[in-house]
């Protein structure tokens, strides 16, 4: 199930609604009749309630959907009355005549569509992607078929989070530090990045006034969603952000010893070691132990000591409670 207000759905259904209409509709017929604004309109007690902030919405998306290159085309009065009408010239929209996608461009568009295995990708991204193969040439196999990356996403918190990243609004949740202590952050979301097997939340901490980065496996609760807007970050806070993520990242070493001819040594692809040790890069310290421990005896840490400490230290712990 889609989230109630999922943004990609809602543009694509505003999209739809607009180009069908011949005399165009009006925002209480829009908000009465797309999902995700029917959503926000209950819960504001309908017509009659409080709808400034439905409207806003409804304005983001437009300018959205004119960044996109969508000509809506204004019919009444003066925008705001309640007879005003929009709709979108199906000129605009329709196919170039004549336009096909041969059967690589058609692969190409079809792999990267195929990259997100659990997450953005909506049911109407996929119906346009069939109606794309209605003006691909035929004839030719596909020779893509089968090789596509998959990006999975089974964090809980990846839908909300996208969400609130899409209509820049601020979230609150639950985190659980790498030492087991858990807080509660409020934070203005930024950007989601899947960096090293491991899903992260680039985001401006509300409370500590400084951008900070949160595993997505270390939020412990429902996310969420706060009635507070936020403008979008400049494009040099968030490379400044992400230039210091990286950093941290290669700064974070740790060698470790596979034995030869198993598992391990596939997965961290130590066969062209003789001693079979390997250095391996690291953003959370506790993650990586969960991980090494998934190979029990095949795997022996070297350095760092700390790494050490806290196999043993969760190992023993399994002892106590189950021996």
């Amino acid at each position: 199930m889609l989230e109630p207000d999922d943004r990609s759905e809602r543009l694509y259904s505003l999209t739809l609604a607009l180009i069908r209409t011949e005399v165009g509709l009006t925002r209480e017929e829009i908000f009465t009749a797309i999902r995700g604004y029917r959503f926000d309109l209950e819960k504001s007690g309908g017509l009659d309630g409080d709808l400034s902030s439905l409207t806003k919405k409804f304005e983001r998306d437009k300018t959205d959907l004119r960044e996109m290159g969508l000509q809506i085309i204004p019919a009444g009065s003066n925008e705001g009355d309640a007879d005003f009408r929009y709709r979108i010239s199906r000129d605009t929209y329709i196919w170039p005549k004549g336009a096909t996608l041969s059967a690589k461009q058609l692969q190409l568009l079809e792999l990267a569509a195929s990259v997100w295995d659990h997450a953005a990708l909506s049911p109407e991204a996929t119906q346009a992607i069939t109606r794309l193969r209605a003006i691909a040439e035929v004839g030719q196999g596909q020779a893509g078929s089968g090789l596509a990356p998959r990006v999975s996403t089974i964090e809980p918190s990846f839908s909300p989070i996208k969400n609130a990243i899409a209509e820049s609004t601020e979230i609150s949740f639950h985190y659980k530090k790498a030492d087991g202590s858990t807080s509660v952050r409020r934070v203005q979301p930024w950007q989601l990045s899947h960096t090293h097997g491991l899903w992260i939340l680039l985001a401006w901490d509300v409370e500590r006034e400084a951008p900070r980065n949160f595993l997505l496996k270390r939020i412990h609760s429902k996310v969420d969603r706060l009635k507070v807007a936020f403008d979008k970050p400049d494009a040099e806070k968030v490379a400044a952000a992400k230039s210091e993520l990286s950093q941290l990242y290669s700064l974070n070493l740790a060698t470790i010893r596979v034995l030869p001819g198993t598992t391990a040594a596939m997965h961290f692809e130590t066969h062209n070691s003789p001693s079979g040790e390997v250095q391996i890069n690291y953003l959370d310290l506790p993650l990586l132990a969960e991980e090494l421990m998934e190979f029990g005896s095949s795997v022996k840490v070297i350095e760092p000591p700390e790494l050490k400490e806290l196999i043993q230290d969760t190992l023993k712990q399994v002892i106590a409670n189950h021996a």
